[in-house]
């Protein structure tokens, strides 16, 4: 009856040293894609929201940004301390995908001693960075944070545990809205605590009354509900998740942790079903719904991002009570061993520089050096029919606040007249000088999508009739507000001053 009483009431203690463990196996893994590129769009989402939140800009309402505003300003906290760097943001990068690790088993270090468990948790957090970098990404932000309000919530004993679950889930939902709803569903499925429900709602209202007070009801809407929802289906979607991947191997790897996450639920929810802890149960419901994010855009980058929490369900079998021994544990030790050595070996994957960071970097301190701290610049293409994406990471390295507040692009918003048109008297109004534009993703789309329906010249007809180029990186060029360029000597190379392109 006493072993009973505790699956009913709670799990067993974590084991802290594994704790630790998993953020060291993690650290030592992520460390080695230090010389991985970081994609500038997504990896500079964070980094740019950090830059526009230190100049007092509002989220939403003075720049765009489809994810809750928390991890801009983590980052303005650590621009007030480290100068913007393309190494600094990716040994933050490290430290979260270490936090990640230990959240993950923090959660779910329940009654198994095994340093399988560990590693699995490490193995998992650090394997996607070998593909898609390392950033300060608010998908990581809010997972780690997911991963505590679950361990907190499962293992409540009292009110106070689950008002703190609840803040933990209010925090979770500060960085990514998608990720809170999961972790309250899944504690509410599992534990069915209207405290933590109650705590979580009194701690996200006064977040959500300064922006509806701060920002227009419409902005908001489109950028936090119509385009999350709608932009990655209509604008994103893809037919198949291996078109994306940028080599074979990559599109085996792609395939393995898509069907390899699916597996691993099944299997821990089947474990979860005959365990019976709280904690278990909470896990398999939060990496299955975390598994939406890879239907709306199934590429490399959602479906390993994923993929952490789906390969966590996999340290359920670990935990003694399902098997005694034998054949069935060794079976089990042999599986999550297989999936371990398969994510380190992530790590060992070097995607080609291309020296597109390089060039972004000599852009940026271009600029920097002929601005002032609180002078606009614009960060865009050579081209602007397509807005697929835009190099967001340029305005941290920068340290520049933006001319518009469209400074995040998406297709089926940045490429319409109208948007085009509020940016063009944007930047005029800003009386923006520079403009850092990308050559290489100017004709970025996907056929399988709306992304490669021609959009709106406005923006390029602005350009060419007020810019001239002054500086050629290759990839980036600089293009200087056309009173202000006359007599200047292109840098890097000879170019025709009168286009952008």
């Amino acid at each position: 009856m006493q072993a009973t009483s505790k699956r009913e009431s709670g799990n067993a203690a974590p084991q802290l040293g594994h704790v630790v463990f998993a953020g060291v196996v993690a650290a030592l893994l992520a460390m080695t894609a230090l010389g991985v590129e970081i994609n500038p769009y997504d990896g500079g989402i964070s980094p740019s929201s950090g830059t526009f939140v230190s100049r007092g800009l509002v989220p939403y309402r003075d720049f765009w940004l489809l994810y809750g505003p928390l991890a801009g300003y983590l980052m303005a906290a650590v621009n007030a301390v480290v100068a913007p760097d393309v190494m600094a943001v990716k040994i933050l990068g490290v430290i979260l995908l270490a936090m990640q690790a230990s959240a993950g088993t923090l959660l779910i270090s329940f009654r198994s001693r095994s340093l399988l468990v560990p590693v699995l948790a490490g193995a998992a957090s650090a394997g996607p960075a070998a593909f898609i970098g390392l950033e300060v990404s608010s998908w990581t932000c809010a997972v780690t944070c997911a991963l505590v309000a679950l361990w907190v919530g499962t293992t409540s004993r009292s009110r106070r545990w689950d008002v703190a679950a609840g803040i933990l889930l209010a925090v979770t939902t500060g960085f990514r809205l998608d990720v809170g709803a999961y972790a309250a569903i899944a504690l509410l499925i599992v534990m069915r605590r209207p405290w933590q429900l109650i705590a979580f709602g009194l701690a996200a209202a006064p977040v959500a009354a300064a922006l509806l007070i701060a920002v227009p009801l419409p902005a908001l809407f489109e950028q936090l509900i119509w385009y999350p929802i709608v932009g990655p289906r209509v604008y994103r979607a893809i037919g198949s998740p291996v078109k994306p991947a940028p080599d074979p191997f990559a599109a085996v790897v792609v395939l393995g942790y898509l069907w390899g996450s699916r597996v691993a639920i099944l299997v821990g929810a089947i474990a979860a079903q005959r365990l019976r802890y709280p904690a278990s149960s909470a896990l398999v419901i939060f990496a299955a719904l975390c598994q939406l994010q890879t239907l709306g855009r199934g590429d490399i980058y959602h479906i390993t991002q994923a993929g952490f929490v789906a390969f966590l369900c996999l340290a359920i079998v670990m935990v003694p009570s399902i098997a005694s021994g034998g054949l069935v544990a060794r079976s089990r030790a042999a599986l999550v061993t297989g999936v371990c050595l398969f994510l380190a070996a992530l790590s060992g994957i070097r995607p080609t520089p291309t020296g597109y960071e390089a060039a972004l970097m000599r852009a940026a301190q271009y600029v920097e050096e002929r601005t002032s701290s609180e002078e606009p610049i614009f960060v865009g293409l050579t081209e602007n029919r397509y807005t697929f994406s835009n190099p967001l990471l340029a305005y941290y390295l920068a340290g520049r606040p933006p001319g518009t507040r469209y400074t995040m692009y998406n297709p089926g918003v940045t490429n319409r007249d109208d948007v085009q048109t509020v940016m063009t008297r944007e930047l005029e109004a800003s009386h923006t000088r520079f403009a850092i534009l990308d050559r290489s993703a100017a004709q970025t789309c996907e056929p399988e999508n709306a992304s490669c329906i021609p959009g709106s010249e406005v923006l390029d007809e602005y350009l060419r009739a007020n810019f001239g180029l002054v500086a050629d990186f290759g990839d980036i060029v600089i293009a200087e507000r056309r009173a202000t360029v006359t007599g200047r000597r292109l840098v890097a190379g000879e170019a025709d001053r009168t286009s952008v392109r």
